[in-house]
């Protein structure tokens, strides 16, 4: 592994025998430091905004397997329906 430095640059060189996996989720760390070089958030706005974020989701993902669960029970007693008006009684 080698690191060089030009002008407003770093370069790192790697042996194809490394994770690559392991590489990516470095470079996501460091584009995630480049990103929030600047911010002036705390660390504790940071996580009550998480926190608000994972309640809205679970919110939503309850909802939708609510519907889903409703429509799949409704096709199911559609489909039993079908079925059964196609039975035919002699009288």
């Amino acid at each position: 592994m080698t690191i060089q430095r030009k002008n407003d640059q770093i370069i790192i060189t790697l042996p194809a025998s490394v994770d690559i996996e392991g590489v990516q989720r470095l470079i996501n760390f460091l584009l995630f430091k480049e990103a929030v070089k600047d911010s002036k958030a705390k660390q504790e706005d940071v996580d009550q905004l998480a926190r608000d974020v994972n309640k809205t989701w679970w919110k939503r993902i309850n909802t939708g397997f609510a519907i889903v669960k409703f429509v799949v029970d409704t096709n199911i007693a559609f489909s039993a329906f079908s079925v059964r008006s196609d039975v035919r009684f002699r009288v």
